[in-house]
């Protein structure tokens, strides 16, 4: 998959200029940079949500909208679902019935959701609600799976069995995977393909160990301090 050439505008305003990004089929592929330089606007035009605006010469590669599942910064939900019956709405999201389970999202459901099974939707935290968005969408059966910061307010308790989830779609149900990130100190544990906007363009892709190598520390927030200051 590929970004090639790409200009974007949106509300008068100059997002991108010449954006070009290789994405691997084998890694993460981790979006970072300042706040406010468009990696969520560049997760929204990659789901398809700008299509009207984007020319298809520009977007290489990429799986048609069905066979992408997108999960937004901030979950949209019912109040007053109970979580077993979101969980069910998940399930019959999928094109063909094909619900994937695995030893890690057992451990999920056992470990996180059960307990909250009968909970409604309104009455869990944040955290709570993006492991079952997480879980939900690692459920189903697609090509391209999307996730803007999707480690957002989860407890350190249950991080890392959402970031063993998303990997397992990369490493063995061999997935394309596009993720925002936020909390850069997650990088290590993440298979991870950086990519670092900037200046309205793609400033760096590789993986940390090449990060390192280019901005010559071995400190993730050194990095990414040097990282922003390339023009």
């Amino acid at each position: 998959m590929e970004i090639k050439n790409l200009n974007f505008s949106h509300n008068k305003k100059e997002i991108f200029n010449n954006l070009n990004i290789h994405f691997l089929d084998n890694k993460i592929n981790t979006v970072i940079g300042p706040i406010g330089v468009g990696k969520s606007t560049l997760l929204d035009i990659l789901s398809g949500l700008y299509s009207d605006k984007v020319n298809k010469d520009n977007i290489i590669g990429f799986p048609s909208s069905n066979n992408i599942i997108y999960k937004l910064q901030h979950n949209p939900f019912f109040s007053e679902l109970t979580v077993s019956q979101t969980l069910k709405m998940f399930r019959k999201m999928d094109l063909n019935n094909n619900i994937f389970n695995s030893d890690i999202m057992n451990d999920i459901y056992s470990r996180i959701l059960e307990p909250l099974k009968n909970k409604k939707m309104g009455v869990l935290s944040g955290g709570e609600r993006q492991v079952l968005f997480i879980y939900g969408i690692c459920l189903l059966n697609r090509e391209l799976y999307i996730f803007d910061e999707p480690f957002n307010e989860i407890d350190i308790y249950n991080i890392d069995l959402m970031i063993e989830a998303i990997n397992y779609l990369v490493k063995y149900r061999k997935k394309k995977v596009i993720i925002v990130l936020h909390q850069i100190e997650y990088l290590p544990k993440l298979s991870t393909n950086i990519i670092f906007l900037n200046n309205k363009r793609c400033i760096f892709e590789g993986n940390i160990d090449s990060m390192f190598r280019t901005t010559n520390v071995n400190n993730i927030n050194d990095a990414f301090k040097l990282l922003e200051k390339l023009k």
